[in-house]
Parts: structure tokens; sequence; C-alpha cells
């Protein structure tokens, strides 16, 4: 009997709702349901509750039987570490002494986990996040509110990991995905179908719409509207529609040109830190 599974992707954007079939043979994607997070003239987001987004995103879903979310890389803190054993009863007998001290404020107002980057009968390299407890719990609570109980919480970062098999790679490349979204692009190294690396940066679309606002002098909706309508991220303007396309071209490349080269920094110093070479990358996002 098949049963009704929810992606639920928390964007400061808009919050999506994947919704998928799930049968014994796999999963079969039914629907997709957007509702945009509403925002003021000036482009910062509306005094709205998670709750009621959330609720008003599932609206038109009758019944479901998991819900998976997954938390923005911005939210959290992460750290690598070495051990010189992998069996997971010992890593969880450790996990928190090893990461005393290296993460700031205390531990016990943080909620961690591992991820294996890599490991043999000798050694393990884990990949360890952390969240604020307080902030976690009360989104938790609030999308219980807004009728959305999850099952399973998540990192955005190692979900994209998993997208690699689903898009046909070549799981043995080291791979960056690039998730230029509102306000956060997220980097994420993948070697060996691995999550290797994560960075998040704290620029996206919304630096883009601000730019064409003030350049433009033009209020946050209308710069929003000319982003989406009347220009290209690539910086290659119209030339039919003359020196007006031009000027948007410049003012989105000009503003863009911080984030490529954060981007630009993030791949380098993972190939310097490894010694690997990244052989391929996967833009998308949003933006």
């Amino acid at each position: 009997m098949a049963q009704t599974v929810i992606g639920l992707d928390i964007g400061s954007w808009s919050i999506k709702a994947a919704i998928f079939e799930s049968t014994l043979r796999g999963f079969t994607l039914v629907d997709v349901i957007e509702h945009r997070v509403p925002r003021t003239p000036d482009g910062s987001p509306a005094d709205t509750s998670l709750s009621d987004l959330v609720r008003a995103t599932l609206r038109t879903v009758d019944d479901y039987d998991a819900l998976a979310t997954s938390i923005a890389g911005g939210r959290v803190l992460s750290r690598e570490i070495e051990l010189p054993f992998s069996d997971e009863r010992r890593i969880r007998s450790v996990l928190g002494f090893q990461l005393e001290g290296k993460l700031p404020g205390d531990l016990e107002n943080l909620v961690y986990d591992y991820s294996l980057i890599e490991a043999d009968e000798e050694q393990a390299r884990l990949f360890c996040p952390a969240v604020d407890r307080a902030w976690l719990v009360n989104m938790l609570d609030e999308l219980k509110e807004g009728e959305a109980d999850p099952r399973v919480v998540t990192l955005a970062t190692l979900g994209y990991g998993r997208l690699l098999s689903h898009l046909g790679a070549d799981l043995e490349e080291t791979v960056a995905l690039v998730d230029i979204g509102h306000e956060e692009t997220t980097v994420a190294v993948v070697s060996n179908g691995t999550v290797q690396f994560t960075r998040s940066i704290g620029r996206g679309g919304h630096q883009i719409t601000l730019a064409l606002a003030q350049s433009l002098e033009l209020d946050y909706g209308e710069a929003e509207r000319i982003k989406h309508q009347s220009v290209r991220l690539d910086g290659i303007s119209d030339t039919a529609a003359g020196d007006a396309s031009e000027r948007h071209a410049q003012i989105v490349s000009d503003s863009l040109a911080p984030t490529l080269r954060d981007i630009r920094l993030t791949l380098h110093a993972y190939g310097q830190r490894s010694e690997e070479r990244i052989s391929r990358v996967y833009l998308f996002g949003g933006t």
C-alpha cells in the first residue's frame, strides 16, 4: 500500500513541500507546493510565524504518513574530528568529550551528532554538526503547531550528497554542490558519495534585489520583478532591450561578484587542504 511522504524545505524566500508516494519499489514525486514568505516593502520578512507559513503550505494536503525536513547550513556549527577507532558505540560514548572546547558555548545548550566521512577498522574521520538546542526545540514546536510533525530532521548539506545518485553522477568523483538561495549560499563538497566539507555564505539572491533597488531607486518588489523577468544572472545583456538591459546586467554582475569570490575561495581552500581536485560543480537554488 502506497504511503504519502512529504519533504519540507524551509527557506527564507518560500516554504516548499515535495509530495511523494512511497511503495516497496521506490518513491514517485506527486506534487510540489510552494508558499512565499510575506515581505515588507524594504524586503525584510513580514512578522509571520513559521507555524502559520507551514500550515498555509500544507493546507491542500489531506493527510500524510511521514514528513522530513532539514536545517539550513547557516544554523549549523560543525567540526571535523579524527578518532583511533570506528566502533559506533565507542564513538557515541566519547563524542561529547571530543567536542568539548571545540564548539563555542556550553555543549548542554547544543544538539550535536556525527556523520562518517571515512572509516576503517582502526580509525574514523567524523563530520560533527551542532545546532542551538533552544532554537531547535522552538522550531519543532512551531512545526507541530503548523500541523507538521517531522519524523526526520537532517541537515540540508547532508541531503545534498544523496542527490548525486539521483542525478546519475559518478560517485567516485569529487564534486561541489552549490546552492544559491535567497539569503544564503551553501557549498557542500562530496567525494565517494560522502559529504566531506560544507560552508555557508551569508549572501544570495536578496543581495541582487537590494542592489537593483538601490541603483535604480525602486522599491523591493519592483526590483524583484526586474530580477526575475528582465535580467540574466550570467551578466549577458539583451541587446534588443537597449541601455536599460545592459545596466541591469552590470548591476547583477557587480552584486554577484562577492558571492562568486567566496565560492571560489571555498573550493580552493578545500582543494589545498585535501589535495583533491574538484572535477564538477552542480549549481542550483532559488537564485
